[in-house]
């Protein structure tokens, strides 16, 4: 089954661009299941697997631009269809 997609997006926010609270949660990678290669900035010219124009993770398709967190690392879905990592979402500690 396909996760779900946050249904509310402030008025204005592009489509596929989340707030860090929106980042929908894809869990770790299934071996049974298709994902598009995930690869840091620097090594954004691995080619991809799978059908063009989009990203796969766990079977499930993604549009360029659309975000996912997958455990505390932030995805982002690149042209030609890359996982590109954006960096650690960490939770805010309280003083």
């Amino acid at each position: 089954m396909a996760p779900s997609r946050p249904a509310d997006r402030p008025a204005g926010q592009a489509p596929g661009v989340a707030a860090p609270h929106e980042l929908l949660r894809v869990g770790s990678p299934q071996p049974d299941l298709e994902t598009s290669p995930i690869v840091n900035e620097e090594e954004a010219d691995v080619e991809p697997v799978g059908t063009p124009g989009m990203c796969r993770y766990n079977g499930a398709t993604y549009g360029f631009g659309e975000r996912v967190l997958c455990g505390s690392e932030v995805l982002r879905c690149e042209a030609p269809g890359l996982w590109v990592r954006e960096g650690e979402l960490r939770p805010k500690r309280h003083l």
